[in-house]
């Protein structure tokens, strides 16, 4: 359709349907519900958690009817935090608003076609801010962090590490422990809990029971979800162990048929997240895990993990205001996600405003490992 008009099309009347060129967001279906399900609300972009420090000692026997022993208490501490907002517009254009409030010389197909391209237009656009919902979570997942460039730019995965964007203006790092990345040197004396998977015998099963029990002993929460990149089913699949297992089980064998890694493998519930990406504003879909990533988490609690939305003054109508009290009644407080429009007069036009406020939050940075599968 090079050259033909945005009017010509709205009046032609032998259009069939519409063409979707990319289909709207990115991957979200890949994450389970409860890592983008919204816990709390704050005022305005400003919050704060409490971390209680808690504790794995025993209490100490006493003699019967002695006095009780005094033992300090659980620190609780609060912790500040920051919201990100996201704030856009656009113009409708004013061609498509005039088919919509002529009453004469439209016909019924050009007033639906631009009521669709209107409606359209406002799902990409609404879509921009769940999309930097879902990427935020993948980015705090899979970096440890949230990081931004000096024009807001969401920033991908840092090039040689892999975690947080060391270029970043601007970050949100929630302080994931080094003994909690990489090959997860967190076992006895330091050793690495993972060693390489392409070996002969690699022992995989061995070596995700040992990243259970270290999950334990540090936080307390059971690791139950495996977030995995592309060459991880590989290597499990040339595991000798992991196949003998598999072929003497017609329902794990099965359950290989529906899954790329099924949960049988070290009891783990596992999700591809080698499919997850943005597109950045050049253009360029950025991946957010590495082919030999696992992030290992427990299930998704607020004990650890939470999603707080924050407040935005939003008008309640286009309408002038002569007083203060009008104005001020005028506006209201909406939680997270926003949208309003007003009028502009030069030229005359629908002025279309959105945005969010939110921020996932690692309450527990020691309660996820992001694990790089050894090769060598």
């Amino acid at each position: 359709m090079a050259g033909t008009s945005l009017q010509e099309i709205l009046a032609s009347r032998n259009l069939i349907g519409r063409v979707v060129d990319i289909v709207n967001g990115v991957p979200e279906d890949i994450l389970p519900a409860g890592f983008l399900t919204s816990n709390r609300t704050t005022e305005g972009d400003r919050g704060e958690y409490l971390r209680v420090a808690g504790t794995r000692q025993v209490s100490t026997i006493s003699r019967y009817g002695s006095p009780a022993k005094h033992v300090a208490p659980v620190g609780i501490g609060s912790t500040p935090v920051k919201l990100l907002h996201t704030f856009e517009d656009f113009t409708h254009d004013p061609t498509i608003l005039n088919l919509l409030i002529e009453e004469t010389g439209t016909g019924l197909v050009r007033q639906q076609m631009a009521r669709e391209t209107i409606n359209r237009q406002l799902e990409v656009f609404g879509t921009r801010f769940r999309n930097l919902r879902v990427s935020a979570v993948m980015s705090a997942l899979t970096t440890g962090g949230i990081a931004f460039d000096i024009n807001g730019n969401l920033l991908p995965p840092d090039s040689s590490t892999k975690l947080i964007n060391s270029g970043a203006a601007f970050a949100v790092n929630f302080g994931v422990p080094t003994s909690n990345v990489g090959s997860l040197p967190i076992g006895p004396a330091n050793a690495n809990l993972l060693t390489n998977w392409t070996a002969t015998n690699p022992n995989i099963l061995g070596q995700l029971k040992a990243v259970k029990k270290a999950g334990r002993k540090l936080t307390g929460f059971p690791i139950t979800h495996a977030f995995y990149g592309l060459n991880i089913p590989g290597y499990i699949a040339a595991d000798p162990v992991l196949q003998s297992i598999i072929r003497g089980s017609q329902r794990i064998a099965e359950e290989v048929i529906t899954a790329e890694i099924p949960a049988s493998v070290g009891n783990l519930k596992w999700f591809p997240i080698d499919q997850a990406f943005f597109v950045d504003q050049n253009g360029v879909a950025q991946d957010w895990c590495d082919p030999n990533t696992i992030v290992f988490t427990p299930d998704p609690s607020t004990d650890w993990w939470e999603v707080i939305e924050g407040t935005y003054p939003v008008p309640r109508s286009i309408q002038l205001a002569n007083d203060l009290g009008a104005v001020l009644g005028n506006i209201q407080q909406v939680t997270g996600p926003f949208s309003y429009a007003q009028v502009t007069t030069n030229p005359v036009s629908l002025q279309h405003f959105a945005g969010d406020t939110f921020l996932p939050i690692l309450k527990n940075p020691s309660a996820i490992f992001i694990a790089r599968v050894p090769t060598s």
